[in-house]
């Protein structure tokens, strides 16, 4: 009898030991991007809280509508950062991106995913897709983002949390779909 309730009790705590929170932060805007089209724009990023262990969050995508580019936003000991992509990305001003740690992007005031919560964040955008004559895209599916701008968009960051025994995310948005 001591051998089932042990096994019984060793099961039990394996299951809390997986349990954790789940909480996915996404934000939606309408910008224009870099092609100057009026664009939704979807940004987001997950959280786990675990039971036992340490938490973890990020990255943050961004998508926007009619694009193929998903532009990922990393922590740094600095700041949360999307760097550019030499060949896919140039600065406002037409200057290309050389190297991968060129910040093209920015999560204003923030240091730590696990330090944010709902609310306002405010996300920076230094830099634009590389598009030329020689780009293989459609007019419906250019790698466009957001424009660069002075001035950070403002998103308004919901969250959704869901516990789990066995450690279930959940699933990310889906891209917004293309209007054209």
């Amino acid at each position: 009898m001591n051998k089932l309730y042990f096994v019984f009790l060793l099961t039990l705590s394996q299951t809390f030991v997986q349990g954790c929170t789940n909480t996915l932060y996404q934000g939606e805007i309408d910008a224009m991007n870099s092609q100057d089209q009026e664009r939704k724009v979807v940004f987001y990023w997950t959280k786990t809280e675990k039971l036992i262990g340490k938490d973890k969050a990020g990255p943050a995508i961004l998508m926007t509508e009619c694009s193929t580019r998903r532009l990922t936003f990393v922590e740094k000991e600095n700041g949360i950062f999307f760097f550019g992509t030499p060949g896919l990305d140039n600065l406002a001003d037409q200057t290309p991106i050389t190297s991968q740690d060129q910040p093209c992007g920015k999560i204003v005031n923030e240091q730590k995913f696990n330090d944010i919560q709902s609310g306002t964040i405010n996300l920076e955008i230094h830099c634009m897709a590389n598009i030329d004559e020689f780009s293989v895209t459609s007019e419906a599916t250019l790698p466009a983002y957001i424009k660069a701008r002075n001035e950070p968009y403002r998103f308004e960051i919901e969250s959704l949390s869901n516990w789990s025994f066995l450690g279930e995310i959940q699933d990310a948005p889906s891209p917004p779909a293309c209007r054209n």
